[in-house]
């Protein structure tokens, strides 16, 4: 039976990114299940540092203190930045500014936005599958005197989950 899926490279990594997605989606949103918190799209709604912060409080115990409205690009930035400080001194995590940043996540970078939730979930186990080896290429368009360039990075937004996805122990 044709699905209509062809068995591309592309179509591979664009499966494992949507799969990595899916399952960061679905932790945060089983996390935050009691405080009636609801993540539809992971990009946009993490950006303002409300919900990460909800999710991280609930992943903890404990509460993060000085959360702002989202109102503001400062605010924002604030937020992320306490989440991510929080995070840094209570599960001991990783900085890592060659994946992630609050300014990143800020501007709805998703691939800051995955691998600070993938790197979360090694210090806060997910209990969903993460796929290995996700990247994600995003390219940036600059315009020049002669029209534009293209600048094309490659993202690595998981390494080996294998030990991380081990979910019977």
């Amino acid at each position: 039976m044709d699905l209509g899926v062809k068995g591309t490279r592309t179509n591979i990594k664009e499966y494992q990114l949507h799969a990595s997605s899916k399952s960061l989606t679905a932790w945060i949103n089983q996390t935050l299940q009691k405080q009636h918190l609801v993540v539809r799209d992971i990009v946009f709604d993490l950006a303002d540092g409300q919900i990460l912060a909800a999710f991280i409080e609930t992943l903890t115990h404990e509460k993060l203190e000085d959360i702002l409205p989202g109102s503001t690009e400062k605010n924002k930035i604030s937020n992320i930045n306490r989440c991510i400080q929080f995070a840094v001194d209570k599960l001991e995590l990783q900085r890592d500014p060659q994946r992630w940043t609050a300014e990143g996540i800020v501007n709805k970078d998703i691939s800051s936005i995955l691998s600070f939730l993938v790197d979360l979930s090694h210090y806060a186990p997910c209990p969903l599958a993460i796929p290995s080896n996700v990247t994600i290429a995003i390219t940036h368009q600059d315009k020049i005197s002669s029209g534009v360039k293209n600048k094309t990075t490659l993202h690595h937004i998981s390494g080996d989950e294998s030990q991380f996805n081990d979910k019977s122990g």
